[in-house]
């Protein structure tokens, strides 16, 4: 009995001894997921970020470059732009159509004087036109073409350019009055239309006894 109470075993504790998994969380790859979509995350942000402000400065350019191309003293803002524009647009479809009228009329009215003309000495001549800055370059053209149709001149050719800052033609036609004569009266004519326009835009008034200016358009 005494060998048996006597003996003691060690005891053993085997769950201790456990291994831990290798896994020991189910939420460690979860964890580890969003850990490497972060960055992608911020990466696309980014690239999106750049692409709009590449998309914002190409659009200011763009305002800019049709700015340019405007009157003189049209405002930067993008709403006047657009509205001035869309004026300019309508203005240059009217002038067309003008232009196409007055166009039709000189050819029917070509085609009465050369029937007319046959036998008779005609001097042909080329008028060149240049005018900085037109105040209206459509107006300019027009009162062109009835100077030339006072001074009895047949127009063979029409070459013209119609910029903001430039109106420009040339002019082929046939005289009998001479050359330098009809280019004279056309150089008065362009002068008398650019001095009548700037008149305009400038007109006087009276407010309270003293005397101001003030644009007419």
């Amino acid at each position: 009995m005494e060998h048996f109470f006597g003996y003691r075993s060690e005891p053993v504790f085997s769950w201790l001894e456990e291994e831990v998994p290798a896994k020991s969380s189910a939420f460690v790859s979860y964890t580890q997921h969003q850990l490497n979509v972060a960055p992608a995350f911020v990466e696309r942000g980014r690239r999106h970020m750049l692409s709009e402000r590449m998309r914002r400065e190409k659009q200011k350019h763009n305002y800019m470059r049709l700015h340019s191309l405007l009157p003189s003293g049209t405002k930067r803002d993008k709403h006047s732009i657009i509205l001035t524009a869309v004026q300019e647009v309508e203005q240059l479809k009217k002038w067309r159509q003008e232009l196409e009228r007055q166009k039709s009329a000189m050819n029917k009215m070509l085609g009465a004087r050369e029937s007319s003309s046959e036998g008779s000495e005609m001097e042909e001549a080329k008028i060149r036109i240049n005018v900085a800055r037109p105040s209206s370059a459509v107006d300019s053209m027009l009162e062109v073409l009835k100077c030339l149709k006072q001074t009895g001149s047949n127009i063979r050719l029409i070459q013209s350019r119609f910029l903001p800052q430039q109106f420009s033609a040339v002019l082929g036609i046939e005289t009998k009055v001479g050359a330098a004569e009809v280019e004279k009266a056309v150089h008065r004519t362009l002068f008398q239309v650019e001095k009548n326009f700037r008149y305009k835009r400038v007109e006087p008034s009276y407010t309270n006894g003293s005397r101001s200016f003030h644009s007419g358009s």
